[in-house]
């Protein structure tokens, strides 16, 4: 494909993105299922060209308005030189075939009157964030705002947790090195793998034989931190795709009982099928209704409760550039009532001296601080339980902080963003306290 023609199909793409908000991965991968003809190179230069619109969807806001469509963004950045690899506006837009259409004369005056003067894009631009969430995004990070949002803002690396249910961590660096990949051992996560780029893990034999898994090294922490033991009952409650299930399942050695639940009976089937090929008899994975039946049993009898609640995603900027964008003041609220609601239900299940544990992949303190204080509040038969000898007995190094909470970002650890609090019930209390 020409430069012309792989801009246009960006555009296109982009513009599916937007209509929906979807996960750019997403889109991308239905793109090339209806879109066979396109080669690697220029699958490669069109994934490049979306996530550079979209990692610069702040400075488009400040330049062209947040709602705008993906050519009048990319016009933005191409007159204001922040479009790599790209020609200028005129000549990408010049009406070629499979290429844009041509600039109109009201097009072309607005490209000219940006390029003559850009000005200097504000702080929320550059972070890419919407203006409204540049406050609590201060009140997180402090000095340290400009590097945690770049940081944010940066593709992420391709992490694989090894399952130790079949293999080692040396093993399959060793499985992977054979076959010309190189991979890093995790700095924290003691079976995990970072790959230095993209790999096509279906054609490689311990993805497909279960030896392996992708997962990013701070859900590799926030998994380990949950301190499932063989033997236990432990419940995962809102399992989604099962990626912290299969990391719990490896811990307890494939002993005990390992609940996985969620609303999302697709997402769960994923699970399940997951777990199978990991090899992991000890789950069992069933629908969410809503009134919760399918948790009476088990009220009062388990040992550790995990909560991966849903929310805004913040954390996950490098995958998703457009994540925070999806949030509104409204929707923040209603997560962090949801989030409440969940660690009720979740603290029904424990035994006395059961653990608690909730997780988010989101930064904001409103959703993870804020939602923890409010449970402790309203039940005072919890009490918070440093994580400090968790991090000890299943994690590698130091723990980064406190140890009370945890906040993991990419710019201090290398990771996607994740907050993770345990709370522990009193040896004295029962679930009806």
């Amino acid at each position: 494909m020409r430069p012309a023609a792989r801009l246009q199909a960006a555009i296109e793409i982009i513009d599916r993105i937007r209509q929906g908000l979807f996960p750019p991965d997403r889109i991308l991968a239905q793109t090339w299922r209806e879109r066979r003809y396109a080669g690697a190179k220029d699958r490669v230069a069109i994934a490049g060209l979306v996530y550079a619109v979209l990692r610069q969807w702040g400075v488009v806001a400040a330049l062209a308005g947040p709602g705008c469509a993906a050519r009048r963004a990319c016009l933005a950045l191409l007159a204001t030189r922040r479009l790599p690899d790209v020609p200028d506006p005129a000549a990408a837009f010049a009406g070629e075939a499979y290429g844009p259409a041509a600039l109109s004369a009201a097009e072309a005056a607005w490209v000219a009157e940006l390029g003559a003067e850009p000005g200097s894009p504000p702080a929320w631009a550059v972070a890419n964030l919407p203006a409204w969430l540049e406050a609590a995004y201060r009140q997180r990070f402090g000095e340290a705002f400009a590097l945690e949002t770049a940081a944010l803002n940066r593709p992420a690396p391709l992490d694989l947790r090894v399952n130790g249910l079949r293999a080692t961590r040396e093993a399959v660096a060793a499985e992977l090195a054979a076959a010309g990949i190189v991979a890093s051992p995790t700095t924290y996560a003691p079976l995990g793998l970072r790959l230095p780029g993209p790999v096509r893990l279906q054609h490689l034999p311990a993805y497909r034989q279960g030896r392996v898994e992708v997962q990013d090294e701070g859900s590799q922490v926030a998994a380990a931190l949950v301190g499932a033991a063989a033997g236990e009952t432990v419940v995962d409650l809102c399992a989604g795709a099962g990626g912290k299930s299969l990391a719990m399942a490896a811990a307890m050695a494939d002993r005990g009982q390992l609940h996985c639940f969620d609303t999302d009976a697709t997402r769960l089937a994923e699970a399940a099928g997951r777990l199978a090929r990991a090899g992991a008899t000890l789950a069992r994975c069933r629908p969410l209704s809503g009134d919760h039946r399918e948790l009476a049993a088990l009220r009062g009898r388990c040992d550790r409760v995990l909560v991966d609640a849903p929310c805004s995603g913040t954390g996950t900027g490098r995958r998703d550039p457009l994540v925070a964008w999806r949030l509104t003041p409204a929707g923040l609220t209603d997560l962090a009532a949801l989030q409440g609601r969940l660690l009720d239900l979740a603290a029904e299940l424990l035994r006395p001296g059961g653990q608690l544990v909730y997780v988010t992949c989101s930064v904001l303190e409103a959703e993870n601080e804020a939602v923890v204080g409010e449970f402790l509040e309203q039940n005072r038969h919890f009490a918070p339980r440093p994580l400090a000898g968790a991090w000890q007995r299943h994690l590698h190094g130091e723990m980064p902080g406190s140890g009370r909470t945890l906040l993991l970002t990419p710019h201090r650890h290398g990771t996607d963003g994740f907050f993770v609090a345990a709370m522990g019930r009193d040896n004295a209390s029962s679930p009806t306290a």
